[in-house]
């Protein structure tokens, strides 16, 4: 059983219309795009819990700066009140 030239260019398996017309990466895409979605998420929620623990770490960096702050101001009130009733 011989194939014809014609038949079998149509039906090479390299060719961009393969089967019935559909592209091989369009039927991938069509069976796996549920994965592919999921795996989008998945990255964009991972970016997003990265941002947020960025954000949590400048915060609680900056809440510790404003506390050594206030602590450095407290202790000089202190310091002056007592200074001050060392002069009266």
């Amino acid at each position: 059983m011989s194939r014809s030239p014609a038949s079998a260019s149509s039906a090479s398996p390299g060719g961009p219309r393969a089967s019935g017309g559909v592209p091989h990466a369009e039927r991938a895409l069509a069976r796996r795009w549920r994965w592919i979605l999921l795996g989008c998420f998945l990255v964009a929620l991972a970016g997003g819990v990265l941002l947020a623990l960025s954000q949590v770490r400048q915060a609680q960096a900056t809440a510790e700066e404003l506390a050594a702050e206030a602590d450095r101001r407290g202790e000089a009130v202190s310091t002056l009140a007592g200074d001050v009733r060392t002069l009266r």
